[in-house]
């Protein structure tokens, strides 16, 4: 029988700011104000890490509206993700990130920009 493998299953998620700046300047095109960057890193898993070593990635989010005694992955949030407004956020994240995905393909400059971010060593 086989060892268990004992590496981490997910990778950290690369940045890439050309994508980023890119989703922020959408985004307020929509009208929303999004951060660029967080001051401390958000600790989550997802295998979105792993996608971003093999090819220039984003991993957006969107604010679901809750109440300070509300945290993620719980019945109380899920009862929040399920409103009208929550549905609408992520409508707006949802055109914001098809906004810069045309970008993407339109843009040699963005699309160059996300290639040299890419090829970056972390």
């Amino acid at each position: 029988m086989r060892a268990p493998d004992r590496d981490p299953t997910y990778s950290d998620l690369r940045i890439n700011s050309t994508l980023c700046k890119t989703y922020v300047e959408d985004m307020a095109h929509l009208g929303l104000k999004i951060k660029q960057e967080e001051p401390v890193p958000f600790e989550a898993s997802t295998d979105m890490g792993n996608v971003s070593y093999v090819v220039p990635s984003f991993h957006g989010a969107f604010p679901v509206p809750t109440t300070p005694d509300v945290a993620a992955h719980n019945p109380k949030f899920a009862a929040c993700a399920g409103t009208e407004e929550a549905h609408l956020s992520a409508l707006a994240c949802a055109k914001g990130m098809a906004m810069m995905a045309i970008r993407v393909l339109t843009d040699d400059n963005i699309a160059d920009g996300a290639r040299r971010d890419f090829n970056k060593k972390n």
